[in-house]
C-alpha cells in the first residue's frame, strides 16, 4: 500500500470523509492538484468539480461547488 495521511472533508452540516488515505485530486483554482503523502504544506481555494481520493485500495469520488484546502504535517482538510 502507498503511504497513507490523515484525510478529512467537511462541509459545516456533515463530515462526509476522515480518515487515511494514499492519494486525493482536487479541482483547484488554478487546475488539478494531486495530494499525496508528505506534500508541501498549501492552502488554496477550490472550484466546481470532482474530489477523487483512495482510502482502503478503494478509489471514491464526489462533486463540489468550492471549497477549501489545506495541507499540513501529512493532514489534508477539504472544507465545502
Amino acid at each position: 500500500m502507498a503511504r497513507a495521511f490523515h484525510l478529512t472533508i467537511a462541509s459545516p452540516s456533515e463530515v462526509f470523509f476522515d480518515g487515511d488515505a494514499s492519494e486525493v485530486s482536487l479541482p483547484g483554482s488554478d487546475g488539478r492538484l494531486q495530494i499525496l503523502a508528505g506534500h508541501e504544506p498549501l492552502i488554496t481555494t477550490l472550484r466546481q468539480g470532482a474530489v477523487t481520493y483512495t482510502a482502503s485500495d478503494t478509489e471514491k469520488t464526489m462533486h463540489i461547488e468550492s471549497g477549501v484546502v489545506e495541507v499540513a504535517e501529512n493532514h489534508c482538510t477539504i472544507l465545502l
